[in-house]
């Protein structure tokens, strides 16, 4: 289970035990989060400095700069060199190849690397409260305080490139099951918070503007934060999509939703990744295909007949792409695959043992995987990046058999 999903149920169950949804419902914004948030943060370039509308946070850290846990291996503990970011239950941790850990940052549930910072995030009663703060956990601001009604509250936030803006959304689960989401924007100099209207799902694009989907997911909208005007981006009828779609599940009829999962990561390359599905007989999001558009090229991905995809980019262009059934961890298991939006081809990783992971990172390189299984054992399995996406990374590598465990939960993997 996702640090997501842990922190949505746990919500869920303090808050709204009197209100809770549809199985189905869950399974469908269980499904959006955990994507969500396993993606990667780098493509962002962010100056937390910016962030000057805050309150400073008293007696989060554990040191300034935090401070090494242990003493250094005498081997590189993974390969493919960077730092490890993981929550550990207690708070954040980077871990290096040497074998140096520095802890910071104590009751933090997980972060995400935006630019020069962690944007990190704290459960509590009635959702989640966000921060900013340095990558060493200094400086920490909060930015979104949690709620103080009966909401979920905020369940995902991202910094504007500039640090400027906070976007985010804030979604309720009310009496019978439905469950209803709002996104807003709070500037961060001045304070003031603006609601931008229904709808799910963010992703900024420049400083102003918000990709969003649609409330119904028939559409991608862009919203601007100044004004508030809408206007629509792409649709779950755009015949270039339905195409790709078709191509990629022959049969099955045109998709009916579509949804962002953002956009790719450094490399000079802006491909924009969507999920798009249809519906079963019984009415039921079915078959997903993910699909990429990038400069007019449409590629589209659906590996297997499993109810579920979940893509995290990598340094240029390259991605993860994972499939399974929600909330069965068994499901994931041997459905993960390698890609690029150079090429129609994915890949399978070959890893012994696959149990279904939770989790992947791509290091700086984009040559090596750090893979988390859904089990909570903090283990983490290191396998290479098969060809041919390696081949954008310039380097495909052999790896023996690599792994950590006790580490917590992987968060990210930073130069």
């Amino acid at each position: 289970m996702s640090d997501i999903e842990t922190k949505l149920r746990e919500a869920m169950r303090t808050a709204v035990a009197d209100a809770q949804p549809p199985r189905a419902v869950m399974e469908l914004v269980l499904r959006r989060h955990r994507r969500r948030k396993t993606r990667l943060a780098a493509a962002s370039a962010i100056a937390l400095a910016v962030v000057v509308a805050a309150v400073p946070v008293a007696g989060v850290l554990r040191g300034g700069t935090g401070r090494p846990a242990h003493r250094p291996a005498a081997a590189p503990l993974f390969p493919g060199g960077g730092r490890l970011l993981f929550a550990d239950g207690a708070g954040l941790e980077w871990l290096y190849p040497d074998g140096r850990t520095v802890q910071f940052a104590s009751g933090f549930a997980g972060a995400t690397p935006e630019g020069t910072g962690l944007l990190a995030w704290k459960q509590t009663k009635y959702g989640f409260s966000y921060y900013a703060m340095n990558l060493d956990g200094s400086a920490a601001r909060l930015v979104l305080p949690a709620g103080h009604s009966k909401q979920i509250g905020a369940v995902e936030a991202q910094l504007s490139p500039d640090g400027s803006r906070l976007a985010y959304q804030v979604q309720d689960i009310h009496p019978g099951g439905q469950v209803t989401n709002e996104i807003w924007s709070a500037d961060l100099e001045t304070g003031q918070k603006s609601d931008l209207g229904p709808g799910s799902g963010i992703a900024w694009q420049g400083n102003t503007t918000i990709l969003a989907d649609s409330p119904g997911q028939r559409s991608l909208l862009l919203v601007n934060v100044s004004n508030r005007s809408r206007t629509t981006y792409l649709t779950v009828d755009d015949p270039s999509l339905v195409r790709a779609y078709e191509r990629a599940r022959p049969g099955t009829g045109p998709p009916v939703l579509i949804s962002s999962d953002g956009w790719s990561a450094g490399g000079g390359i802006s491909a924009l990744a969507v999920s798009l599905v249809a519906r079963s007989s019984r009415g039921f999001p079915s078959k997903p295909a993910e699909v990429l558009v990038e400069k007019g090229r449409v590629l589209a991905f659906a590996p297997n007949d499993r109810q579920q995809l979940m893509l995290t980019w990598g340094p240029r262009g390259i991605f993860l792409l994972q499939s399974g059934a929600g909330d069965n961890p068994g499901s994931w298991a041997n459905g993960t695959y390698a890609g690029t939006v150079h090429d129609a081809q994915l890949s399978r990783l070959q890893v012994l043992g696959d149990p279904g992971w939770d989790a992947g990172a791509f290091n700086p390189a984009g040559s090596v995987i750090a893979l988390s299984p859904s089990d909570d054992s903090g283990t983490v399995t290191f396998a290479a990046v098969p060809s041919p996406a390696c081949e954008q990374a310039g380097r495909c590598l052999r790896l023996p058999p690599k792994q950590l465990s006790g580490r917590g939960t992987l968060q990210a993997w930073e130069p």
